[in-house]
């Protein structure tokens, strides 16, 4: 058990959260220097013999300048010149406006993942760390069964000295909220919390 900053030493399995505002840029982009900051502090503790989890937001922000960049590669010569572009049709993200927020935002991480994964893998590789990633939704944590599932998979990649990567599903979950002690939660840091809770992290 954690009591104060001395103890954080004696921690072997922690859980690190990596907010948007984090990994990305007022304007979407994923924050090198920031995540670049987080393998860094990661790896150093992978080498100082404990065991690491990331807890990461962003693919929504990466996938939503994916996305507007795929609508303006869409449009043709005659499209801009009459003006008929479908960006001209749509929101300041470039979806169609009678899109609902949940569609969009699930468009948007389906899109942005894979980039965002890509990143990490990258960095982490610098530092000949191998990630892994772990999408998870609220109905993963409905059962016992799914619940050791999970707990199964998530330890055996930490004695691989693996570090997972996790992140809700929202391409499925549509962010649907996560149900805890009684309440609704529906952000990556309820995710983290309830992580840190089956797998008995110390930190």
């Amino acid at each position: 058990m954690i009591h104060n900053r001395d103890d954080i030493l004696l921690a072997k399995r922690i859980v690190i959260k990596a907010g948007t505002s984090i990994v990305s840029t007022p304007q979407g982009y994923p924050s090198l220097s920031r995540m670049a900051n987080i393998v860094e502090y990661a790896s150093k503790l992978v080498r100082d013999g404990k065991e690491v989890l990331i807890v990461t937001s962003g693919a929504v922000g990466v996938g939503r300048q994916r996305l507007r960049k795929q609508a303006l590669l869409r449009q043709s010569l005659h499209d801009v010149i009459s003006q008929r572009s479908p960006l001209n049709q749509s929101n300041s993200n470039g979806i169609p406006s009678n899109n609902d927020k949940a569609s969009y935002s699930s468009a948007c991480a389906a899109a942005g993942q894979l980039g965002l994964m890509s990143l990490y893998e990258t960095m982490f590789s610098q530092y000949d760390i191998t990630t892994s990633q772990v999408l998870l939704t609220a109905f993963d944590f409905t059962s016992p069964e799914r619940r050791r599932n999970v707990q199964y998979v998530l330890s055996q990649l930490l004695a691989l000295g693996i570090v997972p990567l996790l992140n809700e599903n929202d391409a499925v979950s549509a962010n649907q909220g996560y149900q805890l002690f009684g309440n609704t939660f529906s952000d990556n840091d309820s995710l983290a919390a309830l992580v840190s809770i089956e797998m008995s992290a110390q930190l």
